[in-house]
């Protein structure tokens, strides 16, 4: 009963910690993508359509959600979720390029 109970009090932890990383990658790629039409404002009319992360390819939504892990990876990776573990190198540098300016 004790290690019934334990499981599903480290599946709950889980979910809670993912969704919280979730909206933290969905806060990072929004950002990334208001700094980078701020720096390319020929951009400008392509953002404000509704479905511009899943055309273009310069959408931190597009190389981070859709052609990054799946959710369903994510959930079940063993890692602690943090963006070193789950990304690759050149995504991270591409994502914080913005950060240092």
């Amino acid at each position: 009963m004790i290690i019934l109970i334990l499981g599903i009090l480290i599946i709950l932890l889980r979910i809670i910690e993912f969704n919280l990383f979730i909206k933290k990658i969905s806060k990072k790629c929004h950002w990334y993508d208001c700094k980078h039409v701020n720096a390319n404002p020929d951009l400008f009319i392509a953002y404000l359509d509704d479905d511009y992360h899943l055309k273009c390819e310069w959408s931190a939504y597009k190389f981070m959600f859709l052609n990054g892990p799946t959710p369903i990876s994510i959930f079940f990776s063993l890692k602690i979720l943090t963006f070193d573990n789950i990304y690759k190198k050149e995504i991270l540098e591409r994502v914080s390029y913005y950060e240092n300016i």
